[in-house]
C-alpha cells in the first residue's frame, strides 16, 4: 500500500491521514502496555518513544514509515486488537491509546496539520503542529495545544458519535 495513494495534497503539501497513523501507533502501544510516549514525525516516518510496562521501567523507541503504518489499515479496519491490562499508570487512558489517538488525528486531519509532535503528560496530553494559513497568505502557522482528560474524553465520544454508534460503555 503506497501512502501516496492514501493521501490528499493540499498544495505542494502531503496531507498525511492522521486517524488511521495514529491509531496504529495507539493499537501498538496498547499491545506492549507502555505509557508516557512521545510521537514526533519526521520526514516520511514517525518516530515513537515510550516507556515500557510497569515491570519495564526503560524507554523505547520505535520508527514507522507512513507506508508501514497504512500496511496495517486493513488488518484494523475489520477488528480491533485484543486488550490487554493496562499499567497502574492508565487513568487517563482505560480505553487505550488506540481510540484516543484516532480522536485526535481526525482533530488533526480538520486542521490541515503537518510536523506533528504528541507528548503524554502524567494529567493529560501536550501536542502541536503546523498548518497553513490562507487568510495570511499561506503563511506556515504553530499551534500547540494542552488537552486534559476531560477533553480527552470528550473527543473520544464525538469520535464515536461520527462513526455512528456510541461506545458500549463510558470511554472513561
Amino acid at each position: 500500500m503506497d501512502l501516496r495513494s492514501q493521501t490528499m495534497h493540499q498544495g505542494d503539501q502531503l496531507l498525511v491521514p492522521y486517524q488511521w497513523c495514529l491509531r496504529t501507533m495507539g493499537a501498538e502501544l496498547d499491545v506492549l502496555q507502555a505509557s508516557m510516549f512521545t510521537i514526533i514525525e519526521e520526514p516520511e516516518a514517525f518516530t515513537l518513544r515510550f516507556q515500557g510496562a510497569d515491570d519495564q521501567q526503560e524507554w523505547c523507541v520505535l520508527r514507522f514509515s507512513y507506508d508501514e503504518l497504512l500496511a496495517h489499515r486493513t488488518e484494523l479496519e475489520g477488528r480491533r486488537p485484543k486488550r490487554t491490562i493496562l499499567s497502574s499508570r492508565a487513568k487517563c487512558r482505560p480505553r487505550g491509546y488506540q481510540d484516543m489517538l484516532r480522536a485526535l488525528g481526525y482533530e488533526l486531519e480538520q486542521a490541515h496539520a503537518y510536523s506533528i509532535l504528541v507528548d503524554e503528560l502524567e494529567d493529560g496530553f501536550f501536542f502541536t503542529y503546523q498548518y497553513l494559513d490562507p487568510s495570511k497568505g499561506y503563511v506556515p502557522r504553530k499551534r500547540m495545544v494542552r488537552v486534559d482528560q476531560g477533553r480527552w474524553e470528550l473527543m473520544v465520544r464525538e469520535a464515536y458519535a461520527r462513526r455512528g454508534h456510541p461506545p458500549k460503555r463510558k470511554p472513561w
